[in-house]
């Protein structure tokens, strides 16, 4: 499998409105975003500043998943940073609350 290259296929003159605007919404969404794989079956779109050591968390009251990264460890526990919110297919729309707990290291 290849890159696309949505900014060529933009400038075509062929290129019909609807396939424009669909690339557009495209590059919106996947720019600056890094493509991750966790074990065998789940992949995601993590913010592009995001590194391997990160975690993926669903947090209870959050709408998608974020990418955590550890901080420093003080007298009372971790501290984390919100490095953004992500994308992973197959748990969303509250699958993942089905397995009560979920956290997993990002393996970008």
């Amino acid at each position: 499998m290849g890159d696309t290259n949505t900014t060529a296929l933009i400038a075509e003159r062929n290129s019909s409105p609807e396939l424009v605007q669909y690339l557009k919404r495209i590059q919106s969404v996947i720019w600056n975003r890094k493509i991750f794989k966790v074990g065998e079956n789940l992949v995601g779109i993590a913010p592009g500043r995001a590194f391997s050591e990160d975690i993926v968390c669903i947090l209870w009251g959050c709408d998608v998943p974020v990418v955590l990264r550890k901080v420093k460890k003080d007298g009372e526990g971790m501290t984390y940073e919100l490095v953004g919110e992500c994308y992973i297919h197959d748990m969303m729309d509250g699958r993942a609350v089905e397995g009560v707990h979920f956290a997993m290291k990002c393996g970008l």
